[in-house]
């Protein structure tokens, strides 16, 4: 199972379940799991409580400021 993280937006959820399709036609099980922000996000895939992160530019920099 991949548990992938996103906020919770219109525009997100339609993406996640385009991406859910694709998944399970290669036999991957997605978890979605949504956050009220991106902050909260960030800080789930710096703890490995997300596999994935559906996240902008800023949310990658601080993860990678995080994990250095």
């Amino acid at each position: 199972m991949v548990r992938l993280g996103g906020t919770a937006t219109v525009s997100h959820m339609e993406v996640f379940q385009g991406l859910e399709k694709l998944f399970r036609q290669q036999g991957i099980d997605l978890d979605w799991v949504l956050y009220s922000g991106y902050d909260e996000m960030v800080d789930a895939f710096v703890k490995g409580e997300i596999d994935l992160a559906w996240n902008g530019p800023l949310s990658y920099v601080k993860i990678k400021r995080q994990v250095a």
